[in-house]
């Protein structure tokens, strides 16, 4: 039974990041930042059962500040 659990938390997790990251790729062209949220989203609920995301998730902890001054530059005004 507690197989059954296991098998039956990492399926429903996995389509729920998936279905999250799709969405972040439909949503991404529109204005806003409603691709970014979705995808960290899915990323989160990918690191529940995975190692893999779980690093990637640290990596981006790590480096938050410099990858929000690259995304974010600030525009001067003339």
């Amino acid at each position: 039974m507690a197989k059954l659990h296991h098998w039956f938390r990492l399926i429903f997790f996995d389509t729920l990041a998936v279905a999250a990251m799709l969405a972040a790729l439909l949503t991404g062209w529109l204005p806003g930042p409603g691709g970014i949220p979705l995808f960290l989203i899915g990323l989160s609920l990918l690191s529940i059962n995975h190692k893999w995301a779980r690093r990637y998730i640290n990596l981006l902890r790590k480096y938050a500040d410099r990858i929000s001054d690259i995304l974010f530059v600030p525009r001067r005004l003339m």
